[in-house]
């Protein structure tokens, strides 16, 4: 079984923005509060793994200027490439 490791990434501005954008629970915001809070906590972690290792262990897919449908068809020709 072939394993492909794919890293959906975008520059540290746009994934605040995204993260202060979402409303993983419409109609409940301090839900929707919990899940942002979490994902702020956890973007220095990300960020010092992407600079260290993970950029270079992966396919990364820079999702900074993208659509959803844009890194769908990058994801599908990066799988189908190998």
């Amino acid at each position: 079984m072939e394993l492909h490791h794919l890293v959906v990434h975008a520059d540290l501005p746009t994934i605040r923005r995204r993260i202060e954008e979402s409303q993983e629970f419409p109609g409940d915001e301090e839900r929707s509060e919990r899940v942002r809070a979490f994902r702020r906590r956890r973007l220095t972690d990300y960020e010092r793994a992407y600079e260290t290792w993970l950029r270079d262990q992966a396919e990364v897919i820079d999702t900074t200027t993208l659509t959803s449908q844009q890194v769908a068809a990058q994801t599908l020709t990066l799988l189908k490439q190998s």
